[in-house]
């Protein structure tokens, strides 16, 4: 036992603070948002012990080594011996009444390299099923271990993954919400909540380097000075791209996943490169079936193949939740962010239900969470710096705001996780929240008077302020007199507060105006708009509160104000913009309509694309209308449109799919200036390669007059490299109805290829592009199956409504060619 000296042999050396290792972090984690709460049976949460945050350092020379750390002191052990490993494990208890703690410490000392128990490899799991957490670690708090022990039984770590997760420095940022940043497996991650997307985002970053790359020994993850320099970090990155410029196949939704983010670009700073280092495993569920070959040499030692087996079955298994568990899913599988519009018609097959245990580690997490939050409570409204990202950026009232929404929405749902804590500010905080909860639904005038009327008498009241509504937070200001408490400064509340104080009279006076008569509200919104520019947050703030307000009249101004404005509006707030401003008009403002001129309409659609919000969901609704003027025109101009959309340069696959037949007239119209246009994409996005295919299923027989075209040009690689990207629609459509994609359009591809011209051109290439895909499959660019999946889907098309004499002839030219490289067709 230990008071405040130390014996047996150890000296106490005791620091004034303890604080996280210097230096800027590498990685940084998006700015943490209030995640969805599950309904879910409450579990209760291990109650966890101060934590010691140092790890053992044991050093084989003979100088003192520090072992062990609880609070402000260092267990420090005098005569190292360096044949052997040391781990230290703390108790502490008190204050007592003399102000002192009794710490007790434990010093396990066994030879250097001696086998440790490690955990039992884990059955073969359902979706979700945890495996066995990892033992104690010293290099980690209890908090972080219990953070590490949820990321592992999610996502179902190996034992040697386990092994390598506990000697990371995984530290709890206490006090700073949205501090989430790591820098990498040799610095410190550090996370501020429980809250698994972001430690395993985190985790992420701090995954390479623990193992090395399956198959490949000449890669290092030491071999340069820093981790993204290393040539196993440069081949990562190249893969990550090579994944996207490969043909669609069973992971073509991981491909669409990553085609949501805004920047693909092959960049050490693009999000291509930040998101495929960070969310691999939390796109794929933990389950090592749905990384691509490309990838899974990467994790093979870290992850288990999971149940689903394939993309399709994971998907219908996700659509097939019930609602209250989607939520639960979405808390650690990224699926959600997917865009499952072309995934509505799958249905689950026999796969399990959503297991129970992985419900629970969700549900402990969350209500971990909730408990974190009045843990730090004083820190959080007290410390400036709580609001501060890991690289020192003020995340303002808005991040705040959703910060104590998140709590209070876990409070909801797990109520009971701060009945009975011992917590000093755990039941005073529910008392709070229990006060908020009972007011949903409330008149606006009713939460504000019972709110204020707490607030006068309670400061955690005042410091929860924000979770009143915009008008309800000014009112409950102003109610609380010309100076209130200092507590409602914190966290820009006050600043905040100013800043609706100015806007919302703005706002009602616009409105009366505009609900009197439209244009008349239009003529006093323009001039006060423009006199925020440069202010955005302001601008922000007073679109809001005029859509909050009534967006039927905010709608019916927008209508009646100046195309000229309206075109402001989109580049200073694409999103926003898009609120408040209904398709037809926004798309007048632009120009992007049936009279207008080529020139015209080709501006106006660059700028609606060069203005977007970054969500496709939001911008989606708008590119798609503006397709439909351009399909309309297209039956009268092809040759035009052609011209405008290589000047605006939209997303083309889109169009395509949703008018394929204007758009292959289009295409058709000048073939070369339509290989121009699709070469103009973005190619980690959609290279010519995947435009090509796209045409394949919008019009067979535009895409087969491009190929041939192609072939015309010299461009012989692309042009074959299209014949091959058609291997894996067969099983692909059979998986998925709902896909844009069909046997029968393919076997118009080939039916047209032979057709045109003279039929040569499947004779001709076919040899050549076997040949390729086979040198492609050897070098892990192709899946190995790639050829055996072609002659399925070639065979498919072939029986798929054509004429018996092409049948025949397309079945003879793949067939010979095939026998000609010894496999069997």
């Amino acid at each position: 036992m230990l008071g405040r000296g130390l014996v047996l042999g150890l000296a106490v050396a005791v620091l004034a603070t303890a604080c996280l290792p210097g230096g800027p972090p590498v990685r940084r984690a998006p700015t943490p948002t209030p995640a969805p709460t599950p309904t879910a049976t409450p579990v209760p949460v291990p109650t966890r012990a101060a934590p010691p945050t140092l790890a053992r350092t044991p050093t084989p020379v003979p100088q003192p080594t520090v072992i062990g750390r609880s609070g402000p002191v260092v267990v420090v052990l005098q005569t190292p011996d360096p044949n052997s490993e040391y781990e230290v494990s703390t108790r502490t208890e008190g204050p007592g009444p003399d102000g002192s703690s009794t710490i007790t410490i434990t010093v396990r000392v066994r030879p250097k390299g001696a086998a440790t128990a490690t955990p039992a490899p884990a059955r073969t799991p359902s979706p979700g099923t945890p495996t066995p957490s990892p033992t104690a670690s010293a290099a980690q708090s209890q908090w972080a271990q219990e953070r590490v022990a949820a990321f592992v039984a999610l996502y179902r770590v190996t034992s040697a993954g386990q092994e390598k997760l506990k000697r990371l420095q995984v530290r709890q940022t206490r006090g700073r919400p949205g501090w989430y940043s790591s820098e990498g497996y040799r610095g410190v991650t550090g996370v501020g909540e429980a809250q698994p997307a972001s430690v395993a985002h985190e985790l992420g970053h701090a995954y390479w380097g623990l193992f090395p790359v399956t198959g490949h020994p000449e890669l290092s993850w030491e071999d340069a000075r820093t981790l993204d320099e290393s040539s196993a970090m440069r081949r990562l990155h190249a893969d990550l791209a090579l994944f996207m410029r490969q043909l669609p196949d069973a992971y073509e939704p991981l491909r669409e996943r990553f085609r949501r983010l805004p920047d693909l670009a092959p960049r050490k700073d693009s999000d291509l490169f930040h998101f495929g280092e960070a969310e691999l495993v939390g796109m794929a569920g933990g389950d090592l079936n749905l990384l691509p070959p490309t990838l899974r040499k990467y994790f093979d030692q870290y992850l288990q193949p999971g149940a689903y087996g394939t993309w399709e079955r994971a998907l219908r298994w996700y659509q097939d939740l019930p609602p209250e568990d989607r939520p639960v899913v979405d808390a650690y599988f990224t699926v959600a962010h997917f865009g499952l519009g072309a995934y509505g018609e799958l249905r689950a097959q026999g796969l399990p239900p959503f297991p129970e245990e992985a419900r629970g580690v969700i549900v402990r997490e969350e209500r971990q969470r909730l408990l974190d939050f009045v843990e730090q409570f004083d820190l959080l409204v007290q410390d400036d710096k709580s609001l501060r990202d890991s690289l020192d950026v003020d995340l303002g009232f808005g991040f705040w705001r959703g910060y104590l929404n998140d709590k209070l929405n876990l409070y909801r749902v797990h109520s009971t996780a701060l009945e009975g804590s011992r917590l000093p500010r755990a039941q005073a905080i529910a008392g709070v929240l229990d006060l908020f909860l009972s007011l949903q639904g409330a008149a606006s005038d009713e939460r504000v008077r019972r709110v204020v009327e707490r607030a006068r008498q309670d400061p955690i009241a005042l410091h929860l302020l924000p979770l009143l509504g915009n008008r309800e937070l000014m009112a409950a200001i102003a109610a609380l007199g010309d100076s209130p408490p200092t507590e409602v400064t914190r966290k820009g509340t006050g600043v905040f507060v100013r800043r609706l104080q100015e806007q919302a009279p703005q706002v009602d006076r616009i409105l009366a105006l505009g609900r009197q008569e439209a244009s008349q509200g239009s003529r006093a919104l323009e001039p006060y708009a423009r006199s925020l520019k440069g202010r955005r947050d302001d601008q922000e703030l007073f679109f809001e509160l005029l859509a909050d307000a009534d967006l039927e009249v905010a709608q019916a101004m927008m209508e009646r104000a100046s195309d000229a404005f309206v075109r402001e509006l989109l580049a200073d707030l694409p999103a926003r913009a898009r609120f408040v401003t209904a398709p037809a008009r926004l798309l007048r403002a632009l120009s992007v309509y049936g009279a207008a001129t080529d020139d015209a309409l080709a501006q106006g659609l660059a700028a609606l694309v060069k203005n977007g919000s970054g969500n496709p969901d939001i911008d989606e609704p708008f590119l798609d209308d503006a397709y439909t003027v351009l399909a309309e025109r297209s039956r009268q101009n092809p040759r035009g449109v052609l011209q405008v959309l290589r000047e605006a340069r939209p997303p083309l696959a889109r169009f395509l799919r949703l008018h394929p037949k204007e758009a292959g007239a289009v295409l058709s119209s000048d073939p070369d200036a339509a290989l121009d246009l699709l070469a103009q994409a973005d190619p980690s996005r959609y290279p010519l390669v995947r435009q090509l295919y796209e045409v394949v299923h919008s019009d067979p027989v535009a895409a087969s007059r491009l190929l041939t075209r192609l072939t015309e040009q010299g461009r012989h690689e692309t042009a074959e490299e299209v014949l091959i990207a058609v291997a894996y629609d067969q099983a692909r459509s059979q998986a998925n109805p709902g896909l844009p994609i069909s046997v029968a359009r393919d076997g118009i591809f080939l039916r047209e290829l032979l057709l045109f011209p003279g039929g040569r051109w499947l004779e001709a290439h076919l040899p050549t592009a076997l040949e390729r895909a086979t040198a492609r499959t050897a070098t892990g660019e192709l899946p190995p199956d790639v050829l055996e999946a072609l002659r399925r889907t070639v065979r498919a098309a072939a029986n798929s409504g054509l004429e018996p004499r092409e049948r025949d002839t397309i079945l003879r030219l793949f067939g010979n060619a095939y026998q000609a490289r010894g496999l069997p067709f």
